[in-house]
């Protein structure tokens, strides 16, 4: 991944500070779920609400990570901080200054989190760094001291990180109505499963999967070849695993937890890296994947 070339020339500063802060978060919400695995990221602020006793948001001016992140069996929080740059090469990135920084931030957020009743529960700071360079190519660096602790996230706050996880994905694909009802804590799991029911089902790698769709239909004529599939011009598909989405739905954590463990396996022992659909396809260690509809892996269920 490189810059275009001249791409600094073109942006204005405030506009280069904006793009790289977003890269960066982008960066890193990806290193936490690929290269970490951790199956619930979401924003520090909303993840301190989440935790059971809640925990205060911080407040505008105060020091703070990106996001909080947890992995199967979701007992312990891991802290994540980003920085990003866009330079014109390698040599004009201050990597140590970036890090030293981002671990500042995690700090602050597990101070923050001891200060208000919930001591011991990070496990894991970590800051990254990304660089967006013309030449020769981007390149990422990050800091994770280990950080031994002896506490851990009751039940309730595991199921609440998670659930707003897949909340958040559900949104992404423009399922406001099942995100909303992942988001809140009380509503029973026979409610979610009616936002999920009308998903169409497809099957990739011999699982079943669910494609995020929007509550409402944008404006004309379907796509002929695929009747219930909503967008004539689009040619990305966001699917979740079935197993998964209906495990998140009725809060059991062993369930999603083994659930997650099957799709895992499922793509590893077909050799998902080797076929030829992989090429365009991202699947993630959540259960999650973007692909697109000409895969030649994929097939479609009518519901």
């Amino acid at each position: 991944m490189v810059a275009t070339a001249g791409l600094i020339g073109h942006l204005r500063d405030s506009t280069r500070t904006a793009l790289a802060g977003d890269l960066g978060q982008a960066f890193t919400w990806l290193l936490a779920v690929e290269h970490f695995k951790n199956t619930a990221v979401v924003d520090f602020g909303r993840g301190c609400s989440l935790l059971s006793p809640a925990v205060p948001r911080p407040g505008l001016g105060d020091k703070r990570p990106d996001f909080m992140a947890s992995s199967v069996p979701w007992t312990k929080i891991a802290l994540f901080e980003s920085k990003g740059t866009i330079q014109t090469s390698l040599d004009e990135v201050q990597w140590r200054d970036g890090l030293a920084g981002g671990l500042a931030q995690t700090s602050s957020g597990d101070t923050w989190l001891t200060a208000h009743g919930q001591a011991g529960v990070v496990s894991q700071q970590l800051a990254v760094s990304f660089a967006l360079v013309e030449q020769p190519g981007s390149a990422a660096a990050f800091a994770d001291p280990e950080d031994p602790t002896p506490g851990e996230l009751p039940a309730s706050s595991r199921l609440a990180l998670v659930r707003a996880h897949f909340g958040a994905w559900a949104a992404a694909g423009g399922g406001v109505a099942l995100a909303e009802r992942l988001w809140r804590s009380e509503v029973a799991a026979s409610i979610i499963e009616e936002s999920i029911a009308p998903l169409p089902t497809v099957v990739l790698r011999n699982r079943r999967m669910r494609l995020l769709m929007p509550d409402e239909l944008p404006a004309g004529p379907p796509a002929l070849w695929f009747p219930f599939f909503p967008y004539s011009q689009c040619a990305t598909l966001h699917l979740v695993d079935e197993a998964v989405l209906q495990a998140v739905a009725t809060g059991e954590l062993n369930l999603i937890a083994e659930s997650i463990d099957a799709f895992r396996r499922a793509f590893q022992e077909h050799g998902e890296e080797d076929t030829e659909g992989a090429r365009e396809r991202a699947t993630f260690a959540d259960g999650t994947v973007y692909t697109s509809e000409f895969d030649p892996d994929l097939s479609f269920r009518a519901q």
